[in-house]
């Protein structure tokens, strides 16, 4: 996903929390799409798909959110990840901006916490998202290299679940 914008401050799970106790509605992707280490192409248009550190992308909408609530995230630490979110919102209309559309937040620090890496469904793309060289990306069986997407937390069936479409041939690094 190409963020609005990214954050600098760590992403938590209290700025999670902070969002969604202001009735924000928030939905956290693992961007596991890029391998930390080298370019890959994505098949089949054989387009470069950029080098990137596993990061992840936060989706904001208005949610159930009243105004005081959302002016509520004014009060926050302004060092948090939540205040930044709040402040690139609030600079660009509040509430209004939401309304028109959801908010892209790109968040390249993240407590692990967050995110359960043991949990299954992430093995795969995990390993294709961070394998350490060329030559250990490409030596992936093909069905782990079309596993790389952006990857949302099921809550029901307590996994991870691909956000959009599989891969349909493997990507490999120059």
């Amino acid at each position: 996903m190409a963020g609005d914008f990214a954050i600098t401050a760590t992403f938590t799970k209290a700025d999670l929390d902070t969002l969604t106790n202001a009735r924000l509605g928030v939905t956290v992707l693992v961007d596991l799409s890029h391998n930390s280490f080298t370019t890959t192409t994505d098949h089949p248009s054989g387009l470069q798909v950029i080098r990137k550190p596993v990061e992840l992308d936060i989706q904001v909408d208005k949610g159930s959110a009243a105004p005081a609530d959302f002016f509520g995230l004014a009060s926050v630490k302004t060092t948090s990840a939540a205040f930044q979110i709040y402040k690139w919102i609030a600079d660009r209309g509040g509430l209004d901006r939401l309304a028109k559309s959801n908010v892209k937040v790109e968040a390249p620090n993240y407590d692990p916490a967050i995110v359960d890496h043991d949990n299954g469904a992430l093995a795969a793309p995990l390993s294709a998202a961070t394998a350490p060289t060329v030559a250990a990306f490409n030596l992936l069986p093909d069905n782990v290299r079309r596993s790389m997407g952006m990857y949302r937390w099921n809550p029901g069936a307590k996994t991870y679940a691909l956000s959009g479409s599989a891969a349909t041939a493997a990507r490999t690094a120059p």
